[in-house]
């Protein structure tokens, strides 16, 4: 699959697998009940030798009917239901997402969302994760669970960029870094990944990550800037031992 298709939503998975599961055990449940009624004297259908006997299958019963509920409660009834997308092309998910819902977010998230799906805007679930206002944990879950770590939007930012310039993190950095996110693309403008990290990093140890991974720190944006002229200005930063590194090597 490259890199620009958008997968089609699965008909049903494991979720929907795990309600049918619920259900079936639930009837089977039954039947054996309703048979084993039927075992005791049969011209006497309601009647039962042993109080024990009964007792024990209502509970039977009763605790596949819970089991059922739970299921259906906890599972979707359907992972294409998770995937259906509106008119802007945003899953269930996108949406909780947008709206910094972290229940729902979760709730999607854990049970049957294809995260490879992506909006009319070219962006997924990871890429708006990127920009939300959702918790660090809860975004490296959505990573976590991403198998496209470099898939451009339709504005052409990575999610690399997208986490640098909300400035995540280092641990976003490193998982997207560790789960093969390309640190070496160019802005519309001209920023290299060292430069976004030079202007909106809070963490230092961002700018050691991406030096110790090539990123050219003499290149300059459309600016005439470089990741060093930015870094100056950048509180967190400057005069920190990442800066001096910096320095020296630009």
């Amino acid at each position: 699959m490259s890199e620009e298709e958008v997968p089609k939503a699965d008909a049903f998975g494991f979720s929907g697998w795990a309600a049918a599961l619920g259900v079936y055990v639930s009837l089977g449940i039954l039947g054996y009940f309703l048979i084993q009624l039927y075992n005791y004297e049969t011209s006497h259908f309601f009647s039962f030798r042993f109080w024990g006997d009964r007792i024990g299958l209502l509970l039977i019963f009763v605790t596949g009917i819970i089991l059922c509920w739970v299921m259906m409660a906890w599972f979707p009834p359907s992972v294409a239901a998770n995937n259906i997308q509106d008119e802007a092309g945003n899953t269930p998910l996108m949406i909780a997402i947008l709206g910094n819902q972290i229940e729902e977010t979760k709730k999607y998230l854990y049970f049957g969302t294809n995260l490879d799906l992506r909006n009319s805007a070219g962006e997924s679930a990871l890429t708006l994760g990127l920009q939300s206002k959702l918790p660090p944990d809860l975004v490296l879950d959505i990573l976590g669970k991403t198998r496209h770590t470099n898939q451009r939007t339709l504005a052409l930012q990575t999610p690399l960029q997208l986490a640098l310039e909300s400035g995540h993190p280092s641990t976003v950095i490193k998982k997207l870094i560790k789960k093969g996110a390309k640190t070496d693309f160019v802005t519309k403008t001209g920023e290299t990944a060292l430069i976004l990290a030079a202007q909106y990093s809070e963490e230092p140890e961002i700018i050691g990550i991406l030096l110790k991974e090539g990123v050219d720190p003499k290149h300059a944006d459309q600016a005439k800037r470089t990741a060093i002229e930015y870094a100056k200005e950048n509180e967190k930063i400057n005069g920190t031992s990442e800066f001096w590194l910096l320095h020296d090597v630009s």
